[in-house]
């Protein structure tokens, strides 16, 4: 008899896992090159005070704060070491992060769905020396290599805001196979095993609150495949689990409802909630399938209900779908297994406690998206060892070429949209142009700050976009209060002061509680020479947010305007200390310490401001005056020098250095600066 040759399927894992983990970070490589986005990056990294330094009040934050409605402390820690390491200018080390973060998923994703096809199908697993050992290193490759590869994850991966939803898949996997091991562990090792399962769930609950669902996970797979539920493993083992679950959802709401996320009933009916939770389901499955005009904002539907075709006919299918997986079980219980872990790892964002503005988000398929691509792996695979016995292996790579191709395709151009901030929401309105006021605010948003950096006069273009964006999120909802915010602040920076306070009155006749609102018509009524009103609205945004140091830097400016110097300096040093990296505080105070005469402690700022920022003109012009008052001229003209050479536009630097060089006695090189001076001051051709 001839021998028939076998493969050892075994053999091909660690290369299988490896292929899967290249495969997810090659795809996302273009993402590297993305920016932050003013989508809530701002909050989570480049704005966000609390991470910039890894000390003990950092500690204290990350275990007490929210951001945005969120508690998820080890992500926030991630963020803080990225931050320590990469800085706040730098987008490519935060990518980095997540993308590697993204390729190891993808390798759990095959190695936990190779484990769990060979506890279903138990023959399979002592079979990897021959062909019998196809199905599960095959189903669990098409898995990962889905995972790995398709767009409906871009959002999670290149929005680097949603690091939370990479680390909590990184925890829930390992979560998983832990416990996979767990129930083969015998004598001693089964008290260990079960410590690091629990240790690894609370991390998951760490990085976001979504993996509340993991213990009824558990439970599912106790039912099939591992067919090993018991009155005790339900009550006595997963009781931790549980218990963890109930402390996580609580504090959750706790923390979305501080951060005025969740709706009310009052505003979101229960049965909208119920219609857009059915239609939900099939959402993520139809996006899985054909993931075509994906978007960072599905838009909540108005007027819908539930008698309508959409929505309650997706509650009817949704029913059905359920009971007839029910009723399989006997036959098909990795049918009913799979629905079951789709339908809970939904739960907590399918809209019945309503969160946010969207009615669905990509990210939000991340981990229960996991049970669709095993079940199309198993099906390629199926279909393989019957119409290809002979060659599995090379009908396995010519049949998952095409597709994951196509997949990878589709990712690299959807990392496109991720880009940039405008780019993003130029393709939300693009596909949804009427439906929400948010994408054009956030993208007016992003052309005001291009305006508030580079001046009106120079960037005319971006003042009328923004303009443009903010009054259409405006027409589109006349209550969102951010858009009045932001107009006003464009039109003060345009030089159009009643048209700013008549929007940013109207910003906060709707919301009160808008800091961004106070502290701009602060500004308006400083420049107003409205002193009282200004120090009324930078101490009522103060009481608002705390710990942001931008209404503290202006009310000292204020205070120092009013003479108040000991006030000024109180809230100078209340913003450095919010925000050590925050170079305008450091100025002002700087400036304020050479006024009243306290020249070394004046010098000390300005050296820390250009030890943040080595290109500041302005420190080394300010520091070179103060050297100049402090009798060391020849410092100030190499501070002055190196300020000039960074701006020539200065012309205090000109000035101070034509006394520097009378103080040295060289009257030539005064009179040079002297007149270079006067040249800049009046204009070359004499004219003020």
């Amino acid at each position: 008899m001839q021998n028939k040759k076998q493969i050892c399927y075994k053999r091909l894992y660690p290369y299988f896992a490896a292929f899967a983990f290249i495969t997810a970070f090659a795809v996302y490589l273009p993402a590297l090159d993305g920016n932050f986005l003013s989508w809530d990056d701002l909050r989570y990294v480049t704005g966000n005070v609390n991470i910039r330094s890894l000390d003990y009040d950092f500690i204290k934050w990350v275990f007490t704060g929210t951001v945005l409605g969120n508690w998820h402390p080890l992500t926030m820690l991630s963020h803080a070491v990225d931050y320590a390491i990469y800085g706040p200018e730098n987008p490519f080390g935060h990518h980095l992060t997540s993308v590697l973060i993204h390729a190891v998923n993808s390798a759990l994703v095959f190695a936990c769905s190779v484990e769990l096809i060979r506890r279903a199908i138990p023959g399979e697993s002592a079979g990897d020396s021959g062909d019998s050992g196809f199905t599960p290193i095959s189903a669990g490759l098409v898995t990962a290599l889905l995972f790995a590869s398709h767009p409906l994850h871009v959002e999670s991966v290149a929005w680097i805001s949603e690091r939370k939803d990479l680390l909590c898949a990184l925890f829930y996997l390992l979560t998983v196979i832990s416990y996979l091991k767990y129930t083969r562990a015998e004598g001693r090792s089964i008290a260990r095993r079960y410590a690091v399962t629990l240790i690894l769930f609370l991390l998951a609950l760490m990085s976001k609150p979504m993996a509340v669902t993991l213990p009824v996970v558990l439970v599912i797979l106790d039912v099939y495949p591992l067919r090993r539920l018991s009155v005790r493993t339900f009550l006595l083992e997963k009781a931790p689990f549980f218990l963890l679950t109930v402390v996580f959802s609580l504090v959750t709401l706790w923390a979305q409802k501080l951060g005025g996320a969740v709706s009310s009933t009052s505003a979101i009916s229960l049965s909208e909630r119920i219609g857009v939770a059915a239609w939900g389901y099939f959402f993520y499955i139809y996006k899985t399938v054909l993931p075509i005009e994906l978007a960072p904002l599905y838009p909540y539907p108005r007027g819908l209900s539930l008698f309508s075709v959409t929505y309650g006919g997706a509650l009817i299918l949704l029913t059905a779908v359920t009971a007839l997986s029910v009723l399989t079980w006997k036959k098909r219980p990795w049918l009913t297994a799979s629905w079951a872990y789709y339908l809970v790892t939904l739960l907590p964002v399918i809209g019945l406690v309503q969160v946010g503005m969207q009615s669905a988000a990509d990210r939000y398929s991340y981990i229960a998206g996991i049970v669709l691509f095993l079940l199309i792996g198993l099906s390629v695979s199926a279909i393989i060892t019957r119409y290809a016995p002979a060659r599995r292996l090379s009908t396995l790579i010519v049949v998952t070429l095409l597709p994951v191709s196509l997949l990878c395709a589709k990712t690299i151009a959807q990392s496109g949209v991720w880009h940039d901030t405008i780019t993003l929401w130029s393709h939300e309105i693009e596909i949804y142009p009427e439906a929400s006021a948010l994408p054009y605010n956030n993208r007016g948003r992003e052309y005001l700050d291009i305006v508030i950096a580079g001046g009106v006069d120079s960037n005319m273009a971006a003042a009328r976009k923004a303009l443009k964006d903010f009054s259409k999120a405006i027409e589109l909802d006349s209550r969102f209060n951010k858009s009045f915010t932001n107009r006003g602040l464009l039109y003060m920076e345009s030089g159009n002061l009643a048209l700013a306070e008549a929007d940013l009155d109207r910003s906060i006749e709707i919301n009160k509680g808008q800091m961004a609102a106070y502290n701009g018509r602060g500004l308006l009524y400083k420049r107003t020479s409205r002193p009282l009103k200004a120090l009324s609205d930078f101490t009522k945004a103060i009481e608002l947010e705390p710990r942001t140091p931008g209404p503290y830097s202006n009310r000292g400016l204020l205070y120092k305007d009013l003479g108040e110097l000991g006030k000024a300096t109180d809230d100078f040093n209340a913003a450095i200390a919010l925000d050590r990296r925050n170079t305008p505080p450091l100025i002002n105070r700087g400036i304020l310490f050479f006024e009243t005469g306290r020249f070394d402690e004046a010098i000390k700022d300005f050296t820390d401001v250009i030890t943040l920022e080595p290109n500041s003109a302005i420190a080394y012009n300010n520091r070179g005056g103060v050297l100049l008052s402090s009798g060391k001229s020849r410092l100030a003209i190499v501070d002055l020098t190196k300020a000039l050479e960074l701006d020539n536009t200065l012309t205090d630097a000109y000035l101070n250095l034509s006394l520097a060089y009378e103080n040295l006695g060289d009257t030539k090189r005064a009179k040079v600066y002297y007149k270079k001076y006067q040249e800049v001051t009046r204009g070359v051709d004499g004219t003020h």
